[in-house]
């Protein structure tokens, strides 16, 4: 996951990243406030680099290292395991991102909803180990193809 805001990202001890995803049951949990805003998990990441996913069914908390944060940029490293599909097919999930302030509580401590207070669509970039195999897939069948038009 990968975000990048207008602005530096806020640094208090307090403050954390809430991000969204809609992975096929996602509802309306703001009302008013954020109608467009739907999702059925949550992933919070903490400045100092933790992060918790949440399925409302249960929850994972992941090391110190999962999540970075530089300048305006926050990313963050997820399985897609843990963020498995209830309806839609993963190139379909959609997502929100926005910023808490963990000591307030309720509406007040979200100071913004990304984009405009709705979801938008999720770009799924494989994981490197993914793009290992598929790049020596690739290498192995050029290698026999090679190998049957010297023979």
């Amino acid at each position: 996951m990968s975000g990048t805001t207008d602005a530096a990202i806020d640094t208090p001890a307090s403050a954390f990243y809430v991000w969204c995803v809609d992975r096929g049951t996602g509802t309306a949990r703001f009302g008013a406030l954020a109608p467009g805003v739907l999702f059925d998990s949550v992933v919070i990441f903490r400045l100092h680099g933790t992060a918790t996913v949440n399925r409302f069914n249960g929850s994972n908390n992941l090391p110190a290292g999962t999540a970075t944060f530089a300048g305006n940029t926050i990313q963050g490293s997820i399985s897609g395991a843990l963020l498995a599909s209830t309806g839609f097919d993963k190139t379909a999930y959609t997502w929100n991102l926005w910023p808490r302030d963990g000591s307030q509580s309720g509406n007040s401590a979200i100071s913004d909803f990304a984009p405009d207070n709705s979801n938008v669509a999720v770009t799924v970039v494989p994981e490197p180990s993914t793009v290992a195999l598929l790049v020596l897939g690739l290498g192995a069948v050029g290698s026999v193809t090679r190998r049957r038009r010297t023979a």
